[in-house]
Formats: C-alpha cells, sequence, structure tokens
C-alpha cells in the first residue's frame, strides 16, 4: 500500500494506493462533507484490515474536506460545498486535483462515500445499469441493517433504495446534480455510486457496513 498527497499543504488530502501495478482500477472518497464521517472511518478500517484484493488497483481518499471534518461542519472552513463546486469559476483545489487524477486514470468505477442525517434508512445513486445486479445486493445487505429508503428523496425518485443518474433535462436544472462530482465524472464517461447512510444509526453500524461495501464492490471488480 503506498500513502501520498493527492493536493494541499496545511492540511492535505491524502491519497492511499492498493495494487499500483494493477491495470484497472476504482475510486473510493470519503469525507466530501465534512460532517459525514461513517464513509471516512469506514475506509480507514477497511485500510487498516489490510486484506485487499490483488487484481484491481483501488484508490482512496478519506478525507477530500479536513476543514470540514474539523469543524464538524458540511462545508469547508470558507464555507464551500466541494459537492457544488463544479459550477465555480474557480474549484478547490481539492475538487480540481480528484477530478483531473480522475480524467487522467479513468476508473471503472467512482465511488463517494455519504451520509443523510434527514433519512432514516439506506439509499444510493448508481449510473452504470450493467452493474445493477451488483447495487440490488448492496441494498440487500442494507435492508436488513438500516432499511431501505423509497418514494422522492429530495426530488429523486428512489426505487428500493436506488436511484439512477438523472435524466439530462433535471441534471441541467438541479444545481445539486450539474454542479456535482458525480455528474462530471459521469460525462468523462466514468460509471459512479454515492452511498447514503443514515447518521441516525450508531457509528459502529455506519463504519462497519461501509467497510462491507468496499469488500463488495472491489471483489465484483477484480
Amino acid at each position: 500500500m503506498g500513502i501520498g498527497r493527492l493536493c494541499g499543504k496545511k492540511l492535505p488530502i491524502y491519497r492511499a494506493t492498493i495494487n499500483p501495478e494493477a491495470k484497472n482500477s476504482i475510486f473510493v472518497v470519503g469525507g466530501v462533507h465534512g460532517d459525514e464521517s461513517g464513509g471516512i472511518e469506514g475506509i480507514l478500517e477497511y485500510l487498516t484490515r489490510g486484506k485487499f484484493p490483488n487484481s484491481i488497483r483501488i484508490e482512496f481518499f478519506p478525507i477530500m474536506n479536513p476543514t470540514g471534518f474539523i469543524a464538524g461542519t458540511r462545508e469547508t472552513k470558507s464555507g464551500r460545498d466541494i459537492n457544488r463546486d463544479l459550477c465555480s469559476s474557480s474549484m478547490s483545489e481539492s475538487t480540481s486535483s480528484l477530478i483531473a487524477l480522475a480524467k487522467k486514470m479513468k476508473p471503472k468505477l467512482f465511488m463517494s462515500m455519504h451520509e443523510d442525517e434527514s433519512i432514516n434508512n439506506f439509499y444510493m445513486y448508481y449510473s452504470d445499469h450493467n452493474m445493477k445486479a451488483l447495487w440490488d445486493r448492496i441494498t440487500r445487505a442494507a435492508e436488513d441493517i438500516f432499511g431501505l429508503a423509497d418514494g422522492y428523496i429530495h426530488g429523486d425518485k428512489c426505487i428500493n433504495g436506488l436511484i439512477s443518474h438523472p435524466l439530462p433535462k433535471r441534471t441541467m436544472s438541479s444545481p445539486k446534480h450539474k454542479c456535482s462530482i458525480e455528474n462530471a465524472v459521469h460525462l468523462m464517461g466514468i460509471p459512479y455510486i454515492t452511498t447514503e447512510t443514515p447518521k441516525s444509526y450508531s457509528m459502529s453500524k455506519r463504519c462497519l457496513f461501509n467497510r462491507k461495501i468496499i469488500d463488495m464492490v472491489s471483489k465484483a471488480y477484480s
């Protein structure tokens, strides 16, 4: 495992690489919003465990928003939501560096781990319909722990815990989608998933399940 920096000086964005010689890669991103720590903890526990597949390169970015993490806020210290950065005339260094690396490496999957304090069930966004069997396995595993969200979630249609990438008309009319990191990688032809674990559950449950998601995804792409 290699540890390096994606960007930053005073509070760097760290990057951990598993199997750097592997041809294909996936990206696993946590802490885009500083107050969503379940993904951060899940990634760190996965890395600490030290049991990795050997045929896929995994690029981990555990804490994309370190100033927000320290402050316990969604935004950065300067009040910036880095997951709405793509419409800004000048992206934050963390966002621009991550997008540039994704463009260069073209991972097979870009996975961003988020949490929702307003919804008490699990749900996730996805863009690759060819891998829906895997997404269904993830939601079935989540159902036993959190239950699954259904209906409309923040304006998006959710079916059995799954929200597909919105149609272009909605993407262009919604800053939530248009300006997100996920939409940026989607426009580059990179499939993504965004997981949303409910913050109402204990950290131990959220962390354990996020680690399980990483296991399921890394094995599926190996």
